[in-house]
């Protein structure tokens, strides 16, 4: 097998991994309820995803062997590229949701009371 059949079938293999993590989170039901109902999915897709990181850096290595400038050397690069950008874009939703400024909140003044709670009557069976 020639390096660029291997380097060919490992860009195959990284394509199908990142882009399939995207498919099989989407596809997953979610288990639990409450607050973790679909936490499942998310940490699936990132095992793939770190999966795919571990193709990239091998898909990166093989292409810096080929000559410059040449076709597979500059493919090599995706891989790598598009897991950086993955990675700066899940740091930037995290920068932008903790640095939000939250709605103001109106202060409660009084106010009715609620109702007290019904009593509830046994059933006889």
């Amino acid at each position: 097998m020639t390096r660029t059949h291997t380097f060919g079938l490992l860009f195959l293999l990284w394509f199908l991994t990142f882009f399939g993590a995207f498919f099989i989170a989407a596809n997953t039901a979610p288990t639990d309820f409450g607050m973790t109902r679909g936490l499942n999915r998310i940490t699936l897709f990132f095992e793939i995803q770190i999966g795919a990181a571990f193709l990239a850096l091998i898909v990166w290595h093989l292409g810096r062997a080929f000559p410059k400038g040449s076709r597979n050397r500059r493919l090599s690069r995706v891989p790598i590229l598009l897991a950086l950008l993955e990675v700066l874009a899940i740091v930037a939703l995290i920068l932008v949701v903790n640095f939000r400024d939250p709605a103001p909140v109106p202060p409660t003044t009084g106010g009715t009371p609620t109702a007290p709670a019904a009593v509830v009557k046994p059933v006889d069976n």
